[in-house]
């Protein structure tokens, strides 16, 4: 989706990082995810990184947290906004080391020359230089510190892949459906970070299987709604769900930074379908017929359950 975001990343000179962000998390790990990709493009541990989550006095502009482009934001801002920092830290390091930027390697907190790893400095040494340059220490024409800013609007939508299999039992006498097996394949591009992806799609699937076999409003015949809370509306529990079974595909996308592609609402589309087939297939035989969510066990029973 359309919307610029930016982000702000500042390296200290201790060589510890700070990045401001423009998009807000809401559960979905901004500050793991935008972490790692400033931390790779330093070369510092994730450690060395702290993330602020939007504040109006601190934080670059930018559009919001919606339709699953958290990914696609944080590599078109916070991970373009750290290889300009990291440009720039080559270019010291270069001059220290009497070597191109071209030539050189940054790892593990240090900078050294390709080949030649005994001949380098740590990047707490070259932001100490960057931040209270000595007269002539930094390459011609380059302000001091360690700072950018970068903003991003996506050029056009990202869509991932998934294949949802639903193996599920339907109690005859009862018409009661439990999901037994639950497998996902699916494609989000370079996966950054595959806990957080595969929690996602657990949260997505669950609530996708929610959706297709017990959540939905009711109102009574004055229009008071019967479902108004968690217990009476019915969510999913842990118990009720299967192990779910997850792989990866990692398609690039040609129109984002890194190749990355939002991948929030791929258990939820993909489950209510996956679901809703199962259950059909199923009872086929018995001649009763799936075509509204969510199936409910007296819809199965038709006749038989009054």
């Amino acid at each position: 989706m359309p919307g610029h975001e930016a982000a702000r990343v500042e390296m200290a000179a201790d060589g510890s990082v700070t990045c401001y962000v423009s998009f807000p998390s809401q559960g979905q790990g901004h500050a793991t995810t935008t972490g790692q990709l400033v931390a790779d493009q330093l070369g510092v541990p994730l450690e060395a990184v702290t993330v602020r989550q939007p504040d109006t006095d601190t934080a670059p502009g930018g559009t919001g947290t919606f339709a699953s482009r958290g990914a696609i934001a944080q590599s078109g801002a916070a991970d373009a906004a750290a290889a300009t920092v990291r440009r720039k830290l080559l270019a010291i390091a270069g001059r220290l080391l009497e070597a191109s930027p071209a030539d050189l390697l940054l790892h593990d907190g240090r900078v050294s020359v390709r080949g030649m790893p005994d001949r380098g400095v740590s990047v707490a040494e070259i932001a100490r230089l960057a931040c209270a340059p000595p007269p002539g220490g930094l390459p011609p024409g380059m302000e001091p510190g360690l700072e950018a800013t970068q903003s991003f609007d996506p050029p056009g939508p990202t869509f991932s892949g998934a294949v949802h299999v639903a193996g599920v039992e339907v109690d005859p006498e009862t018409g009661r459906v439990t999901v037994r097996e639950y497998t996902v394949v699916e494609d989000c591009g370079p996966v950054i970070n595959p806990m957080i992806v595969e929690g996602q799609i657990h949260g997505a699937v669950a609530q996708g299987i929610g959706e297709a076999l017990s959540e939905r409003l009711v109102y009574d015949e004055s229009g008071q709604l019967a479902t108004g809370t968690l217990m009476d509306y019915a969510l999913p529990v842990a118990g009720a769900l299967p192990f779910f079974t997850i792989g990866h595909l990692e398609t690039p996308s040609p129109l984002t930074p890194g190749g990355y592609k939002g991948m929030g609402e791929g258990g939820t589309i993909g489950a209510p379908a996956a679901i809703a087939n199962a259950v059909a297939d199923a009872v086929k035989p018995l001649g009763v017929r799936v075509t509204a969510l969510p199936i409910l066990p007296a819809t199965l029973r038709g006749d038989r359950g009054r």
